[in-house]
């Protein structure tokens, strides 16, 4: 099984700015995010890509991929 070489602790409603859980809606959050990141990468917005993730996120954090990939 392959180790993390980055392991990073999940983003915590603190650091997101969330208060009031009542209004959450996680499919909303869900979607909201795709649709940015589907137009960014239509786009081919390097820049609006990296801007939906939180400043130390990493790809792998979506993907919960740890293995090496060698492309």
């Amino acid at each position: 099984m392959a180790t993390d070489p980055f392991p990073q602790r999940l983003p915590t409603l603190d650091k997101l700015g969330v208060t009031d859980l009542s209004n959450i809606s996680a499919s909303k959050v869900a979607t909201e995010w795709l649709d940015a990141f589907s137009a960014a990468i239509t786009k081919n917005d390097v820049g609006a890509v990296a801007d939906i993730f939180l400043e130390d996120g990493f790809w792998k954090d979506l993907l919960w991929v740890f293995a090496k990939s060698d492309f």
